[in-house]
């Protein structure tokens, strides 16, 4: 957990400073406790802050009011800690449940990014109103290209940064073409080691 607030997270905003760039990030609620200043430095940068769960506890595994009990301890923290207003969501493992967009539009969220039923830009529409979804894929998600944890029970064979960057490449070439949306899903600990932190910097020049 150190490398990622305390090393990965400060050479990736060095990265975007170098070509004024802005992303989101979307943090924990117990990870922005942990690590305030970590958050405090993404702000800093001009980033956004994203919610992204308390613990990373998955919402389609909770009870509707177990999971509005953990949403509002992050969003809390986040508001708090990042003095944004927080208008931004991903589910913990893109794990979106039937109670969540109506969480989101009681709360004044502007988009979620949980879901990937289109390549652009759609409406998710419920009960409590309509919220934006920017769709992304997990062919964009830095999980399954590097991930190697024991600890979780997670065996994935490491690609090589070069090999990363090719499927994330070809997926952003054939999206261009189409005139859709791609959304980089890339965890700081995991993609902010020094080879593919080097490997997006190619991305960003391509």
């Amino acid at each position: 957990m150190l490398y990622g607030p305390q090393v990965a997270v400060p050479r990736l905003l060095r990265i975007f400073a170098q070509y004024d760039m802005r992303s989101t990030f979307f943090v924990p609620g117990w990870v922005a406790e942990r690590y305030p200043g970590a958050v405090e430095a993404i702000v800093a940068g001009g980033h956004e802050i994203g919610h992204h769960g308390y613990l990373h506890e998955s919402p389609n595994a909770l009870s509707p009011e177990d999971e509005r009990y953990w949403f509002d301890r992050a969003l809390d923290a986040l508001r708090r800690i990042s003095g944004q207003a927080i208008v931004g969501y991903r589910a913990p493992s893109f794990d979106i449940s039937l109670a969540t967009p109506a969480m989101l539009n009681g709360n004044g969220f502007a988009y979620d990014s949980s879901l990937m039923g289109d390549d652009v830009p759609y409406l998710l529409r419920d009960t409590s109103g309509t919220i934006l979804e920017l769709p992304t894929s997990i062919i964009l998600d830095d999980w399954p290209q590097y991930a190697h944890i024991w600890d979780l029970g997670v065996s994935n064979q490491i690609s090589t940064p070069r090999r990363a960057a090719e499927l994330f490449m070809a997926e952003f070439d054939a999206v261009a073409h189409e005139g859709g949306l791609w959304v980089g899903v890339w965890h700081p600990w995991i993609s902010g080691r020094p080879a593919r932190a080097r490997a997006m910097i190619e991305m960003i020049e391509h």
